[in-house]
């Protein structure tokens, strides 16, 4: 069946396996075949696989992950070139199944019965109108909506995990819960509407490019610190004797050596014979003096002599005499009783600062802190609600799909949200025209 073009839009960004996929119109540039992509006048190309397709028709575009882009709608049945395997937009009618662990052929179902606690998703390799579908390349972060044709409230979107299980006739893709609309579950066998991209094989690698030039020389790093001193070498062998040497210059003379220890005494010798008598010598010095004689006898008593002359009158006798000689020093006195305590004396100057003590040794680990509180948890990138979105709703990087409408607005940026929708959920009955015409 044909894809929907308006669901393949701004699709995410490739990881392993997967591809893009872009819508415009078939052109001519230089007789090779690009598109022109819908929105911003893109040329993608030059293509792959475009040869049967007419100028000015509507084409889907896949680009690899290598760069190659290549026709993926309408399928003309070429091999696809080189790059890639091509890629195929799945957009069919399944009809809804109750069972959790299979789903028959044309019918589509979840492992819970609930959109928000599914982890697989049971979905039949043919269609509700019997048509085959390509299902075995499904690749984890793939985008796998299901939505009820007649009633926009009811549908659950999930993206895919890992590569889906092949059971047969249907296949059980691995899937994580991304959100839901506000309806209740499906009833069994109400029609759906699955929409999914299933990238095609990838091709044969390419050669290997050329190599880039050599980089600049980086700047040399720090020293790094020295290695341990190795092992002491094995001794060498002895060399051969050198040629003397000059005679060296005088040295100084030394210092004095110590005394030597005396000798021991010799023996005595003999007697000499007497020699000659020796000249007189000088006077010895005087003697001492003798003793005083006993005082001898009074003799008698004489004539009385003439009266002499009258002397001067004597001094005043009210004037004192001159000082006498200072006595002798009297002896010691004994020590008084101990005085009272003196004063508190003032404090005196601060003395120099000690050496400082040795750094003490390294005291043991503290022990481990309590753990903090959990942090918030990370905000949504897929957001939905009831008509367009405001700037309050999503993060940067966010997607939104008005529920009201069934229309995809995103990536939000710089807290902006497009003003037009990127695409459109497909409705029964959908005409070329009203996709062209955004309804």
């Amino acid at each position: 069946m044909s894809p929907a073009l308006d669901q393949v839009t701004a699709p995410p960004a490739p990881g392993p396996g997967t591809v893009n996929v872009l819508e415009g119109k078939l052109t001519m540039r230089r007789d090779q075949r690009w598109a022109v992509i819908d929105g911003s006048q893109q040329l993608l190309g030059p293509l792959v696989g475009a040869d049967a397709v007419t100028v000015g028709d509507r084409v889907c575009v896949a680009t690899s992950q290598d760069g190659t882009p290549f026709v993926v709608y309408p399928q003309t049945g070429g091999n696809g070139g080189g790059g890639g395997g091509g890629g195929t937009v799945v957009t069919g009618d399944w009809n809804w199944t109750t069972s959790t662990t299979s789903a028959a052929n044309g019918r589509v179902g979840i492992n819970t019965t609930d959109w928000a606690t599914a982890t697989v998703i049971n979905l039949a390799k043919q269609t509700a109108g019997g048509s085959e579908t390509n299902l075995a390349n499904f690749q984890a972060g793939q985008t796998l909506a299901i939505k009820q044709q007649d009633d926009p409230d009811i549908w659950g979107s999930y993206t895919v995990t890992a590569p889906a299980t092949d059971h047969g006739t249907y296949v059980s893709v691995p899937v994580e819960f991304n959100q839901a609309g506000p309806g209740a579950m499906p009833a069994n066998n109400r029609q759906m509407s699955v929409s999914v991209l299933i990238p095609g094989q990838p091709g044969p690698a390419g050669p290997t490019g050329p190599a880039g030039p050599a980089g600049p020389t980086g700047a040399t790093g720090a020293t790094g610190p020295a290695g341990p001193t190795g092992p002491a070498g094995v001794k060498g062998d002895t060399g051969a004797t050198g040629a003397q040497g000059p005679p060296g210059a005088t040295g100084p003379q030394g210092d004095a050596g110590p005394a030597g220890t005396p000798g021991a005494a010799g023996a005595t010798g003999p007697t000499g014979p007497t020699g000659p008598p020796g000249p007189q010598g000088d006077p010895g010095p005087a003697g001492a003096k003798g003793d005083t004689g006993p005082t001898g006898l009074t003799g008698p008593q004489g004539a009385v002599g003439a009266t002499g002359p009258t002397g001067p009158p004597g001094a005043d006798s009210t004037v004192p005499g001159p000082t006498g000689p200072a006595g002798p020093t009297g002896p010691t006195g004994l020590t008084g009783p101990q005085g009272p305590q003196g004063n508190i004396g003032p404090t005196g100057p601060t003395g120099p600062a000690g050496t400082p003590g040795a750094t003490g040794a390294t005291g043991p680990q503290g022990a481990t802190g309590p753990a903090g509180p959990t942090g918030p948890s990370g905000a949504s990138t897929f957001a939905a609600g009831t008509g367009p979105p405001t700037a309050g709703v999503g993060v940067d990087g966010a997607m939104y799909l008005d529920t009201t409408n069934g229309r995809f607005y995103g990536p939000k940026t710089s807290g902006t949200w497009p003003s037009s929708p990127v695409g459109i959920l497909v409705r029964d009955a959908t005409t070329y025209a009203q996709l062209s015409a955004g309804n």
